[in-house]
């Protein structure tokens, strides 16, 4: 394993300024949370050799989403602007892992808000590796920028782009007015070990929310924009599930991943992770 590895304090990285990420196992206090920074220089140390590596998170996310589409993105202090869609992105570093002789595994975090479309921050959480960090860094980041960040795009617009959607009409109760509920279902990723020839309803973009319908019933009935994280996986080891809610846990989507998952027909392995916004319905604009 590696013998150590030690983070230099701010005050010793002048040209950065950012305080040094958390590292679990260093023996740093921590009640008050993960630390979260742009920047940072590391130290690593494997018994053999001693190097060090920087990174930027703001430098690595618009670097990734710039390979994989043609975005114009606005650097403004530790904030992206991707003008095409008035998105503000700020990605962190919260945690980093060394992998001995592999690299390193790494945990950021993607803050996006919208004026609109997003009014309160919401974030999304990408766990990754490589070879070093950048490259962990930027795994996580190209994975977010091929799912969350499709749907986040089409959030801000009136008529979708790359998504499908479902539209839910409730009618007026209360003192709360009727409302038409857009639900945008992000890009799936979908693995089989051993694919299943012939089922009855093949997997589609809107199964894990639809399988679901019960648990989210206070999100479609209010008039807030949220940003669900649905995750399930299947394997030798049993069922594991994820659901979070503009980035925070939801426990009730999580017993109800689970009960999904317990009718998925035999396929060996096999996980369905998503990004899914919900939002009051956006009116085309008349031509």
């Amino acid at each position: 394993m590696f013998n150590w590895l030690r983070q230099k304090p701010a005050s010793e990285n002048p040209s950065t300024g950012a305080a040094s990420p958390h590292v679990p196992g260093q023996g740093r206090d921590n009640a008050a949370g993960p630390i979260e920074t742009r920047t940072g220089r590391v130290t690593f140390d494997n018994g053999e050799r001693t190097w060090e590596e920087t990174f930027d998170c703001v430098t690595s996310l618009v670097a990734t989403i710039q390979r994989r589409q043609e975005r114009s993105l606005h650097v403004d202090g530790d904030r992206v602007l991707d003008e095409g869609t008035g998105l503000w992105l700020r990605p962190v570093l919260i945690d980093i892992q060394p992998i001995h002789n592999r690299g390193v595994r790494t945990c950021t975090k993607i803050y996006v808000e919208h004026p609109t479309a997003i009014p309160n921050s919401v974030f999304e959480f990408q766990h990754s590796s490589g070879g070093n960090m950048i490259e962990s860094i930027e795994a996580g980041f190209d994975s977010w920028s091929q799912t969350d960040l499709v749907a986040l795009s089409d959030a801000t617009r009136d008529t979708l782009a790359d998504c499908t959607s479902m539209i839910l009409e409730f009618p007026a109760e209360g003192d709360r007015p009727a409302l038409k509920r857009r639900v945008i279902f992000g890009p799936v990723a979908h693995f089989q070990q051993q694919p299943v020839e012939q089922e009855d309803h093949p997997f589609c973009p809107c199964c894990l929310i639809t399988n679901s319908m019960n648990a989210f019933k206070e999100l479609f009935e209010t008039d807030q924009v949220f940003a669900v994280r649905l995750f399930a996986i299947r394997g030798p080891d049993g069922i594991a599930v994820d659901c979070r809610v503009n980035g925070e846990d939801f426990n009730a989507g999580k017993e109800t991943l689970k009960q999904y998952v317990s009718a998925w027909r035999e396929a060996g392995m096999e996980f369905r992770k998503q990004y899914v916004i919900i939002q009051n319905n956006r009116q085309p604009k008349p031509i």
